[in-house]
């Protein structure tokens, strides 16, 4: 029974790790008053735990909330993999069919250009959290 009850937990230590390896959580500062520059995370440590799909969650500083802001998925600089308007403090998937289960993703985005256009601000900042699941 011992042996059991050991084994139950080290397997639920195991999944902990696994879990906790595919998620970060980081702040970009994007601009938001032109639709084509993206700020780039050119760190790859998200990996894609179901074929298709990587998460991402966020909240905004020096901006409205009310604003959906873009996301890329990114398997090298420059390579954008599926894209996802995010509304803050939604938990939202990236999808795409490129997106490879096993394989380490970054992360690419922008603000709405409604920051802007209608408030004036030219850069927000996005406290991000991304998921592979």
């Amino acid at each position: 029974m011992k042996r059991i009850v050991a084994l139950i937990l080290a397997i639920t230590c195991l999944m902990t790790v696994c879990v906790t390896a595919s998620a970060a959580t980081f702040t970009l500062n994007v601009q938001s008053e032109n639709e084509t520059d993206l700020t780039y995370r050119d760190v790859y440590d998200v990996t894609c735990t179901k074929k298709g799909y990587i998460y991402v969650k966020h909240t905004v500083t020096g901006g409205s909330s009310a604003y959906t802001n873009l996301f890329h998925a990114t398997k090298y600089r420059n390579w954008l993999i599926g894209q996802k308007w995010i509304k803050p403090g939604s938990k939202i998937p990236i999808q795409s069919n490129l997106l490879e289960k096993g394989v380490d993703y970054g992360l690419a985005a922008r603000g709405n250009t409604k920051h802007y256009i209608n408030d004036g601000v030219s850069s927000i900042t996005l406290h991000i959290t991304y998921t592979g699941d």
